[in-house]
């Protein structure tokens, strides 16, 4: 049964791989082959059909030359019932494992709720040595999460660690072509008229499921104008904004999206073929990794224009993409120029307005897909100068060592404790003892601070309320979720307290705040929304 499978990355990691044990995160620095490794815990053959015989020992030929006549046919005839159950036993064995399943999809808005189920792409079963190697689609490169786990039929996927993993895979962002399409997804190649609307699709790589901003501007000889987009609501109504700072930016996530004849993006594009459930069955098709903007072209844009030699009858629209993972964060589409005059052709479609910052609003021509917003709360407590909850608790738990009980508040040490409790030297200390408590530190004799105190008591979910806690400036013991994991090290003499600087000064705890909450946050990132993947 699938609580009785458990999956996790093939050991040594290689040097592009990042395992997150806590989130249960494969990090992959490209798109590719990895491999996993299938445990099998207690109970999951324990529906074999045919039960496991009790081991019988064989016996060595000389030891079988000297049984009699009647002990040699006796023996014989129990080897041969053991060895036929044994078979029996195997085969049952097997026809569990042939019919281990995968679920294999990709995370987009969330596993809560769904039904997750064998993806038709993978062979059922697990290899004999227990290792499995799977790909990950280059066409999902950039910030998308994939989801693996064994299950079987009788016990079905759970959508959770450790029966499964996620995996991704960082790659290096590009934007590679972008094109101007109308709704029924043509190519647009002539002039169009004000008041068209027309899409805009930016092909991609290693930005899936990312943000990316587009300006536009008015291509001109010697300068670019921006062409402002107007707020508009689901109406395409105006919306009066007194704001002196305009929007001068769409903004649209990256995803992947189906094509066919008429949609078939251009040469050197990310695709690959992606698995979806259609009713009863699954279908694959062929997708690319894209981002689409529609974008309504407003009589307004006349007045904006301020194209050399140019009266506002026409416009030269060029993209600007700007993203802060590519190459000099913003790529100047110089070859995806679309043409506005007041004689063009009128691009009918469903806008009547700009809605610049909406992100998931679908249209025709393979639209965004809707973004879902999470909110997470964090709380923060970095505790001061020499303060360190792990060196304060190693030092009591010496403490509770010697006297043989912890000091309350209900029954302090009394003074011989007091006396009895106190080292008045590392002599003192055992060897066992020492690689926890650094005698004499300030951050071990110190009590557990306000800021430790709060820490423990805050409340968490681990969902999407998580608590951080940052040791203070000037102590080096750095904790982890496995306290059998801490090494224990001594204070800063002088870099961290004095100077804030070093391994234990503001910088290092202010980055190690924020990598703590970069951990949480993809814990978080389960919420998001399956595709099946091929």
């Amino acid at each position: 049964m699938s609580k009785s499978l458990h999956i996790k990355p093939r050991e040594p990691f290689a040097k592009s791989e990042k395992w997150n044990s806590a989130t249960g995160c494969l990090t992959l620095a490209k798109a590719g082959a990895f491999t996993v490794e299938i445990q099998e815990l207690k109970g999951f053959l324990d529906d074999v059909k045919h039960p496991k015989p009790d081991h019988v020992k064989r016996l060595k030929e000389e030891d079988f030359d000297k049984l009699s006549s009647w002990d040699k046919s006796t023996y014989k005839a129990n080897m041969k019932v053991y060895d036929k159950q044994e078979l029996f036993y195997e085969h049952s064995v097997q026809q569990i494992r042939n019919g281990v399943q995968w679920c294999w999809q990709v995370v987009g808005k969330g596993l809560a709720g769904k039904t997750m189920e064998h993806n038709e792409s993978f062979s059922y079963g697990m290899p004999r040595d227990f290792l499995r190697q799977i790909r990950f689609p280059k066409l999902l490169e950039g910030g998308g999460l994939a989801w693996l786990e064994i299950f079987t039929e009788n016990d079905p996927a759970t959508g959770k660690r450790p029966h499964g993993i996620f995996v991704n895979a960082t790659g290096t962002p590009k934007i590679i072509a972008a094109e101007w399409r109308d709704h029924t997804g043509n190519l647009i190649t002539e002039d169009i008229a004000f008041g068209s609307t027309v899409y805009l699709h930016i092909y991609t790589e290693a930005l899936y499921y990312q943000n990316i901003n587009i300006q536009l501007v008015d291509d001109g000889w010697f300068t670019n104008t921006d062409l402002t987009p107007t707020p508009s609501d689901e109406d395409g109504d105006p919306i009066q904004k007194l704001d002196p700072k305009a929007l001068t930016q769409f903004k649209r996530q990256v995803n992947t999206h189906p094509y066919n004849t008429t949609t078939k993006p251009p040469a050197g594009t990310i695709t690959d073929a992606l698995i979806f459930d259609k009713g009863k069955e699954q279908i694959s098709a062929g997708n690319v990794q894209k981002c689409v903007f529609p974008i309504f072209i407003e009589h307004a844009w006349q007045f904006q224009a301020k194209g050399d030699f140019k009266s506002g009858n026409s416009l030269s629209i060029k993209p600007i993409v700007h993203h802060s993972k590519i190459e000099n964060q913003e790529k100047k589409l110089n070859d995806c120029i679309l043409k506005i005059s007041v004689n063009g052709a009128l691009k009918k479609g469903e806008l009547t307005g700009n809605n610049p910052l909406l992100l998931g609003e679908a249209e025709k021509g393979g639209a965004p897909e809707d973004q879902k917003k999470i909110d997470f709360t964090f709380g923060v407590f970095i505790d001061g100068t020499n303060n360190n909850k792990y060196d304060t608790t190693a030092r009591l738990d010496w403490e509770e060592s010697r006297i043989g009980r912890k000091a309350t508040d209900e029954r302090p040490f009394t003074s011989d404790e007091y006396l009895k409790v106190y080292a008045k030297s590392e002599d003192e200390l055992t060897k066992k003892n020492k690689e926890k408590y650094k005698y004499g530190q300030g951050s071990y004799e110190n009590e557990l601070s306000n800021v430790a105190i709060l820490f423990e008591n805050y409340y968490k979910d681990d969902i999407t309320v998580f608590k951080i806690y940052t040791e203070g400036m000037n102590t080096n013991t750095l904790g982890t979720e496995d306290p059998k994991l801490i090494k224990y090290k001594k204070d800063d003499i002088m870099m961290g307290a004095v100077f804030g600087t070093g391994n234990s000064g503001i910088v290092d705890r202010v980055r190690r705040t924020i990598e703590q909450m970069r951990d949480k946050i993809l814990q978080g990132l389960a919420n998001n929304e399956k595709k099946l993947i091929q």
